[in-house]
């Protein structure tokens, strides 16, 4: 994988941060444990029992509540500790809880989490500045708003995904000290911390890492952690990444790697180290305080970690991981930021970085590509209106009873389904269905005409229009996906309004094993096909869908959405094409007699184009078309996406328009006050002015016009020690300028044994597995 490096840069890359997750089990009790300023006091642990019981028993008794525990004994054991630096208002919650805690919490290890965060102060903070949707939702209603009653929400969220122990640490937003002396300006030349702001994030990240680890050793007693995973806030994990800790307790000093990204060393995004190797890392911060020689000459805040670790004997060990940087966009959708994608050489290297390859498939990497931040693609992020997003996520977390996340089922509808939709709401209700129900309408008039027709309406009615001429199946399963990454509820079920239920549907959920399941397609009350392990994707019926809050359902419907985009196809084929792609996402199936088909409504998918629709309240409205021509302009996409880019120029320019007018008017208004103030006063402004000018001559007049400057001179002895001393100080810095002279070839020298070196072991590697696989490949021919 790294034969096409220089050996010059292969070195670094090899520093390069991999990542691993884990998942620490409950913890029994309630709160979690603050740390709202400095580091953790021993005399805490008795305010907070439910933390420093005994984790293996808490979470042995949420796998069991869960059916997680079947008698056999755990695959692992251990601790980890996971350290997440940033801020709150990038926070992504759920790719780590499902993909670091949860993963290998149910492998049997124990993984306490902590938050080093800074705050997001309400009213100083946009809700669609938030990035994680839940977070979103947290911040705008949580009454006597504090950052401890926010981490308190947070830490809930993942003892509920089996964590061990929740910590944190509230980050102040005040910059770090920053001696300006020539050692330290020696320090990362080419993002200096003195002046540049990716210098100083750095630094300020170093300091908030050093804060957790002082925390996390506080915390872990005798039973020291076996690993440590360093992440950023703003890291995407969208596959399981299971942690083999034994590895990491055998060699201490080990570093987990990513191998491919051009990093002038440690790529500190993500990062798994062994418990010493933790120590040299995580002390960065102290190092650089106190200008330590060994990082001098450094160029980057990467390079500074790999120096650090070089000088203590680390060993970098590369591996691939299947996350990447990303940030939620108003349009509730994540985009991923960690690669641009214009060329395919760009894919190639990011593949690599997910033990991918073009030559076989790269799944993940194309997923990237497609839901990229440098493009942006309109046909994905254009489609809802931001307006109409929130309101979505704002109705979905009312039915879920806000914090409590309880289920929510949903269905969208066109106008054609109100019927349909009103049946199956009412088969819900007959069989006893207790969880909110969510009806989404396409086309204004729906919300109206299902409240006014024959059966249940359900729990809430919204309706949603695109901003861009779309099919019909798409804007529905763009719906869909936008509700479910949203993840305000645990279960979110998806209802096709043309089917027609015969049990309850959330009860057999009560226990779910996997994190996505379908209905059946298989006839029977009882068949065995039914059973999870027999499901295969050509048994799937997407007529009923459930959808847990995990990276696994976004995935799937993410990926489906791209091949309804790229290939138009159904959403029954571009599902089970997005299972078959990733082979890793597992699902179940529901019972087979769950539901049936409406008489005479077959499920099947309508195919209409919907036009583009300004959001509710804009200032301007769309023009209607003379129904002779409204079928050729459903077929030019290209003119519709101009209409609506003209359509957003039209409404800026009133607001601006409407503003500048008020502004107006408030001047008009505060100049008028001013004036009834000055006549209220009997104010005369010739009066003031010439009373301030005979003020200023009278204070001229009294000042004293001679001024006798006294000279104070030093004792010669005095001034003989000055003058040695700054004669001393300019010999020291001219010793000091010939000194870094005459080593800079040693360093270079020493930094070029490094990278052979380096390169000599990975040469040897390469050699034994090519002779290994000669050795199969003559094993096979005999």
């Amino acid at each position: 994988m790294l034969a096409r490096a220089p050996a010059a840069v292969l070195t670094l890359l090899l520093g390069a941060g991999g990542l691993k997750l884990h998942d620490p089990g409950p913890e029994p009790g309630g709160a979690a444990l603050g740390q709202a300023s400095g580091e953790l006091a021993a005399t805490e642990e008795a305010a907070w029992p439910g933390l420093f019981g005994s984790p293996r028993r808490a979470r042995r008794q949420a796998d069991a509540s869960e059916g997680l525990v079947k008698g056999a004994a755990p695959e692992q054991t251990g601790r980890i500790a996971v350290l997440v630096s940033g801020s709150v208002k990038g926070l992504l919650l759920t790719p780590l809880l499902a993909n670091v805690v949860r993963a290998n919490a149910v492998k049997g290890l124990e993984v306490d989490l902590y938050f080093g965060l800074r705050e997001a102060l309400p009213g100083a903070t946009k809700r669609e500045e938030i990035s994680d949707p839940k977070i979103a939702s947290l911040l705008s209603t949580v009454l006597g708003y504090s950052f401890n009653k926010v981490m308190e929400s947070i830490c809930h969220l993942a003892r509920s995904q089996l964590a061990a122990g929740c910590h944190w640490d509230l980050q102040s937003d005040d910059g770090v000290s920053l001696p300006k002396d020539a050692a330290h300006q020696d320090i990362m030349r080419q993002a200096s911390p003195l002046s540049t702001a990716e210098g100083k994030a750095a630094v300020a990240r170093w300091r908030s890492l050093s804060r957790l680890w002082n925390i996390s050793r506080a915390n872990e007693g005798e039973d020291e952690y076996s690993a440590v995973v360093v992440a950023r806030d703003d890291i995407y994990w969208l596959a399981p990444r299971l942690l083999d800790v034994e590895d990491f307790e055998f060699d201490s000093l080990k570093v987990s790697a990513v191998p491919c990204l051009d990093a002038t060393g440690v790529n500190d995004k993500a990062t798994i180290m062994g418990r010493d190797a933790a120590d040299v890392l995580l002390r960065t911060y102290e190092a650089w305080r106190a200008g330590d020689p060994a990082l001098a000459g450094t160029r980057s805040a990467e390079e500074v970690w790999f120096r650090r670790a070089t000088g203590a004997g680390v060993e970098f060990k590369p591996e691939p991981m299947y996350a990447a940087m990303a940030t939620y966009t108003q349009t509730g959708l994540p985009c991923f930021q960690e690669q641009s994608f214009q060329t395919q050489q760009g894919i190639s290297q990011f593949a690599e970085c997910l033990g991918e390859s073009l030559d076989t498939s790269t799944p993940l990497a194309s997923l990237f590509q497609t839901f990229s931040c440098d493009t942006m693609n309109p046909a994905f992020y254009d489609l809802l209106w931001p307006q109409q997003v929130r309101r979505l996520h704002q109705a979905i977390y009312d039915l879920a009873n806000k914090e409590e996340r309880s289920p929510v089922i949903i269905t969208v509808i066109d106008a054609d389904e109100v019927d349909s939709a009103l049946l199956m709401l009412s088969s819900l209700q007959v069989a006893g269905e207790e969880a909110s129900s969510l009806v989404i309408g396409t086309s204004s008039g729906i919300c109206k005409a299902l409240s006014e027709g024959f059966g249940a309406a359900g729990n809430r009615c919204l309706v949603l229009q695109p901003a861009q001429d779309v099919q019909s199946r798409i804007f529905k399963h763009a719906i869909l996906t936008t509700a479910a990454l949203a993840g305000l509820s645990d279960r979110l079920v998806y209802a096709s309004p043309r089917v027609e239920f015969k049990k309850q549907l959330t009860s057999q959920l009560a226990v779910p094993s996997r994190r996505i399941h379908f209905a059946s397609s298989q006839a029977g009350d009882d068949s065995a096909a039914c059973r999870e392990e027999l499901g295969s994707p050509d048994q799937i019926d997407i007529g009923v869908m459930y959808l847990s809050d995990a990276p696994e359902a976004a995935d799937v419907l993410l990926r489906a959405w791209a091949r309804m985009e790229e290939d138009n196809v159904s959403q029954q084929e571009a599902i089970v094409g997005a299972l078959e792609t990733h082979s890793s996402v597992e699902f179940g199936l529901l019972s087979c007699g769950l539901h049936s088909s409406q008489a005479k409504r077959a499920a099947v998918e309508t195919n209409r184009v919907l036009s583009a629709q300004q959001p509710p309240g804009a200032v301007e409205k769309e023009m209607k078309k003379a129904p002779d021509t409204a079928w050729i302009d459903r077929l030019r996409g290209e003119d519709s996406k101009q209409r609506v880019a003209h359509q957003a120029e039209a409404s800026d320019f009133q607001k601006q328009a409407d503003w500048q007018k008020k502004q107006a008017d408030w001047k008009d208004t505060w100049a008028q006050r001013i004036r009834d103030l000055e006549a209220e006063n009997n104010y005369n402004e010739t009066e003031v002015k010439e009373m301030r000018r005979k003020q200023r001559a009278e204070r001229r007049a009294s000042r004293k016009t001679h001024h006798t400057k006294r000279v104070r001179y030093l004792p010669p002895e005095e001034a003989a020690r000055v003058k040695a001393k700054d004669e001393a100080w300019d010999a020291a810095k001219e010793k000091q300028r010939q000194d870094d002279e005459e080593k800079a070839a040693t360093r270079r020298d020493e930094f070029r044994r490094q990278v052979e070196k380096a390169q000599a072991i990975i040469e040897s590697r390469k050699a034994a597995a090519k002779a290994e696989n000669a050795e199969e490949t003559d094993m096979t021919a005999e």
